[in-house]
């Protein structure tokens, strides 16, 4: 979640940091990661690439999740692993 004050750090965080494949976003308050495939990826020579993408992608929003309540204070929102 944003934090309730000083928010232009965050803010600047998000638009600057490249984490390919993978993405950071807002709705709303709310700060997510996401990872876009069209569904004829599943089944392409890159498939494993996507699992593997996949699979990657639950450790390094745990990562985020931290990162963003250590660094700017922001809070755990109710999907998140808190007791990493």
């Amino acid at each position: 979640m944003l934090p309730k004050k000083n928010m232009e750090p965050v803010l600047t965080h998000l638009v600057s940091t490249d984490i390919k494949p993978y993405r950071l976003g807002l709705d709303e308050n709310q700060i997510y990661l996401s990872y876009g495939i069209h569904v004829s990826d599943i089944f392409s020579p890159f498939a494993d690439q996507v699992k593997k993408n996949l699979t990657e992608m639950t450790f390094k929003a745990d990562e985020f999740d931290n990162f963003f309540v250590d660094t700017y204070g922001c809070e755990f929102s109710e999907y998140a692993k808190k007791d990493a």
